[in-house]
């Protein structure tokens, strides 16, 4: 038996300079077999800008976060993605359920931290949110 897959907005990044134009959606592309769900995540961008849509062709924002808008968007995505990359996503999500559900598939791990190693250097956090 295959998985059902839906695929799901997850996230937006919009330019709000250019009345919230879309730059990239990320979409969750989930399958469930058997009672199993697994998912996997996708960026998907779009260049231009607003002037570059015909008028007769621009959804406003606000109509695209209705409910029905959803649908609309993982369109646009499926469209810009093609159809080989959207079955290669939904394989990959395929994989993940029989991982899950054949033990056989992951095979057995060791973690070690060799204790000769030279030591990592500090990394330095970001200052991007203090004030």
């Amino acid at each position: 038996m295959a998985a059902t897959f839906e695929w799901h907005v997850e996230f937006l990044q919009t330019d709000p300079i250019d009345d919230n134009y879309i730059k990239f959606i990320t979409c969750g592309i989930y399958g469930t077999e058997n009672g199993v769900t697994k998912k996997t995540m996708w960026k998907v961008p779009f260049s231009g800008q607003k002037s570059d849509i015909p008028v007769e062709d621009w959804t406003s924002y606000a109509d695209l976060m209705e409910g029905p808008g959803e649908a609309t968007l993982i369109e646009w995505c499926k469209t810009a993605l093609g159809d080989k990359r959207v079955a290669e996503l939904e394989d990959a999500v395929q994989g993940y359920i029989n991982i899950h559900v054949d033990p056989n598939l992951t095979p057995p791990k060791h973690f070690e931290v060799p204790a000769k190693f030279s030591s990592k250097p500090a990394v330095t956090p970001n200052l991007t949110n203090k004030l």
